[in-house]
């Protein structure tokens, strides 16, 4: 079963509550996933960190945004 974690700011974290949460398969009631429950903490820290990386990306010009906003070559 595949565990979740929040991505905030470059770095994997745990919810500020630890009440984690199953996600049940509908076609046979196993458990596929588990998620985690955030808090106000968890997105006021990623509304921050989103707002200050919006401020920065926001002043870049055009080719340097056309650049950042392609898809990764993931191979």
């Amino acid at each position: 079963m595949q565990k979740t974690d929040f991505y905030i700011d470059g770095a994997w974290v745990q919810a500020a509550r630890c009440h984690p949460y199953d996600i049940i398969s509908p076609s046979d009631g196993t458990p596929s996933a588990t998620i985690s429950v955030g808090s106000a903490d968890n997105v006021g820290r990623t509304v921050a960190v989103a707002r200050s990386a919006f401020e920065a990306w926001s002043e870049m010009i055009g080719g340097k945004i056309t650049q950042t906003t392609q898809p990764a070559d993931i191979r």
